[in-house]
């Protein structure tokens, strides 16, 4: 099967039907709300669309969120005055099981984190945020140097500052760091 694909903004006519990447709460995000959101303007979807057959077999959904300024020691210097913390958030992220270990979960959250410099270069921003589902990708995501916002916090609120992506992108150059050949698991919005 040939495993060709590109990372676009949800494209009219991708065909959404049989992704299953095994978590329901993800699963219908994409069957029942992905398109819509898309096109209201709630979040910004990225898919990872199969060439040879216009198939849907990834995404990563974006949007803005703000935080407490006690998000980090920096971050309460910087915008303690504003009382808002502006961050990129990943709210759901997912590749359909047929596709999964094959690093397209990687290029995906690196698609994340070129498009949260874009905005931070743009409009200023501090972090890429997202809520990690259970422990273990809360363990993989700090081996990708995400930094959980509290270990009391049930919800797994994750970071990474902006800064860190920049530095990850400058020394990745034009090629993609090894991530990119590692699964990101399926994450989403407790």
């Amino acid at each position: 099967m040939d495993d060709d694909y590109v990372i676009v903004p949800l494209p009219d006519g991708v065909i959404r039907k049989g992704f299953s990447c095994g978590i329901q709460l993800i699963d219908n995000f994409v069957k029942n709300n992905a398109a819509k959101q898309h096109k209201k303007g709630q979040v910004r979807v990225h898919a990872a669309v199969h060439v040879a057959s216009n198939r849907l077999i990834g995404f990563v959904s974006l949007c803005l969120k703000t935080y407490e300024p006690d998000l980090s020691e920096e971050s309460k210097e910087l915008f303690e005055r504003v009382q808002a913390v502006p961050t990129v958030y990943i709210a759901m992220i997912g590749v359909t099981q047929e596709f999964q270990k094959k690093g397209i979960g990687g290029d995906l959250l690196w698609y994340a984190f070129e498009k949260s410099v874009e905005i931070a270069n743009i409009a200023g921003t501090y972090a890429l945020t997202l809520n990690a589902n259970d422990d273990s990708l809360c363990e993989y995501y700090q081996n990708l140097d995400f930094i959980r916002m509290s270990e009391d916090d049930e919800t797994r609120i994750m970071y990474i500052p902006i800064s860190k992506i920049r530095e990850a992108i400058a020394q990745a150059g034009s090629e993609q760091p090894s991530t990119a050949n590692s699964e990101v698991a399926n994450s989403t919005v407790a």
